[in-house]
């Protein structure tokens, strides 16, 4: 589970290249909105740990005492 944001990061990009490279008249518009949105990924390391605590066993059972 350590490399799970890697690894959907990579089928994303691997879908977003195959529709890139097979539909020629969307070229333009993709990659003009994917600098436009890329900002917006390149924050989220400051902003994830804020709210993201993934929950696990541990913290389930201790929920669940109090």
């Amino acid at each position: 589970m350590q490399y799970v944001w890697f690894i959907w990061s990579f089928i994303i990009f691997a879908l977003w290249a195959v529709i890139y490279l097979d539909k020629k008249d969307y070229r333009k518009e993709m990659l003009k909105m994917s600098w436009i949105t890329m900002p917006f990924g390149l924050t989220e390391p400051l902003f994830v740990p804020e709210y993201w605590f993934p929950p696990s066993w541990n913290t389930t059972l201790l929920q669940n005492e109090n």
